[in-house]
């Protein structure tokens, strides 16, 4: 890692760094993929236990497909569209996410929402299909 980055998660040959608001995934030969910025610093990663995706949560959560590393990262939405997603980012319509963990869900990981937000509660991302399914609301 370069001076100024923080390490948000690691998981066997991963890691999931910050330096400021953007965010790179590095692979164990130490290449590094810069997946997305996030507004106001990301707060916490996870590299899921199959090591196929990396989430990264904060203002909205970015998405890594590991699979696709290296690969062009562009705006959009959907998998067809692009390896990293940003979800619930967009200006108006963001959220804040302080946390996630493994899903009980194969496939799925589990947000946390600002405890003192709008949109409290805990969220299940299915990762798939991106779809976001409340668990528990504030």
């Amino acid at each position: 890692m370069k001076p100024g980055e923080v390490l948000l998660a690691e998981r066997g040959g991963w890691r999931v760094v910050a330096d400021t608001e953007t965010v790179y995934v590095l692979n164990l030969s130490g290449h590094r993929w810069e997946v997305g910025w996030m507004y106001g610093h990301p707060c916490g990663a996870l590299i899921t236990a199959d090591e196929t995706h990396a989430v990264i949560v904060g203002c909205g959560a970015l998405v890594a497909d590991l699979t696709c590393f290296g690969e062009e990262v562009t705006p959009g939405e959907t998998w067809a569209q692009t390896p990293v997603v940003h979800l619930l980012a967009s200006p108006g319509e963001h959220w804040f996410f302080e946390g996630v963990y493994e899903g009980q869900t194969p496939g799925a990981v589990q947000l946390v929402a600002d405890l003192a937000g709008e949109q409290a509660g805990i969220y299940e991302l299915v990762l798939p299909t991106l779809a976001l399914v409340p668990r528990w609301a504030g």
